[in-house]
C-alpha cells in the first residue's frame, strides 16, 4: 500500500490556479470523502460548483468508492495495460493494488471536467515512482530546446514560498526553471529529503501542440 489519502483538486481551466477542495481517505476496503469547506469558498469564486454526485459540502460521505473509481480506465478497454503502464503500473503490481490506488497513480483524468485525484504517496525504503505533469508550465517559456524525453532534471524546495511551503521548482540540465512539482505530489519529493534520500525526476514524456509544449509528464522516484 502506497497511498491511504487522495485529495480532490479542481481549477477553472489550465492557467488557472488549482483549489483542494476536499479529501478521500481510506477505511480498511472502503473510502469516506469530505469537502474542505474554506477551500470551497475560495473556488467558488473561480466557478467551482460540487462533485455530481457529492453536492452538500456540509456532510462526510461515506462507502465513495464505487463512485470515484468509475474515472478508472475499464477493464475490458484493449489499451488498459498501455495506459496503465503510463502511469508506473505493471501487470504484477496490479495484483497488490485495489481501486483506490489506481485512482491515486493515474489521478482519475476526464476530458468532460476539470478534476484531479493526487494521491499523497508514503515513503518506502524500497524506491518506487508516481508520475506527475509539471505545474506552472505555461508560465515559464520552454521549448524543445530546453528540454528532451529522459532528462534527469534538477529541483530545489522553495520552503519560503509564500504559496506553498512544499513547493518544489523544477530545473533542466543547465538550470533553467520549467515549472513545479504539482500540489501534493511535492510532498513525495519533501519525503524522501526528511529521510536523507534525493528524490530522481526524469522527463517522462512530452505532449505538444501546434509545435508549442503544453504538458510535461515527470516520472518521480
Amino acid at each position: 500500500m502506497k497511498a491511504q489519502t487522495i485529495f480532490l483538486s479542481w481549477r477553472s481551466g489550465v492557467k488557472s490556479r488549482r483549489f483542494i477542495v476536499g479529501v478521500i481517505k481510506r477505511h480498511g476496503q472502503s473510502a469516506t470523502f469530505k469537502y474542505y469547506k474554506d477551500k470551497v469558498e475560495e473556488a467558488k469564486e473561480f466557478g467551482f460548483e460540487s462533485y455530481k454526485e457529492f453536492e452538500d459540502f456540509n456532510k462526510i460521505y461515506e462507502d465513495v468508492l464505487p463512485i470515484f473509481s468509475q474515472r478508472i480506465i475499464s477493464k475490458d478497454r484493449p489499451d488498459r495495460m498501455k495506459f496503465l503502464s503510463f502511469w508506473g503500473l505493471s501487470e504484477t503490481q496490479l495484483k497488490y493494488v485495489d481501486n483506490f490506488e489506481i485512482l491515486a497513480f493515474t489521478q482519475g483524468w476526464l476530458p468532460t471536467d476539470k478534476f484531479e485525484f493526487l494521491g499523497n504517496f508514503y515513503f518506502r525504503k524500497s524506491r518506487y515512482s508516481i508520475v506527475s505533469d509539471l505545474a506552472g508550465l505555461s508560465y515559464h517559456d520552454v521549448s524543445f530546446n530546453d528540454i528532451k524525453v529522459g532528462d534527469k532534471l534538477k529541483y530545489k524546495l522553495e520552503i519560503d514560498n509564500p504559496y506553498d511551503r512544499f513547493a518544489v521548482a523544477v530545473l533542466n540540465p543547465t538550470g533553467k526553471k520549467l515549472g513545479y512539482i504539482k500540489q501534493i505530489h511535492n510532498k513525495f519529493v519533501h519525503k524522501q529529503e526528511k529521510h536523507n534520500r534525493k528524490a530522481i525526476i526524469k522527463v517522462k514524456a512530452i505532449e505538444a501542440k501546434a509545435n508549442k509544449i503544453v504538458r510535461i509528464f515527470l516520472d518521480i522516484s
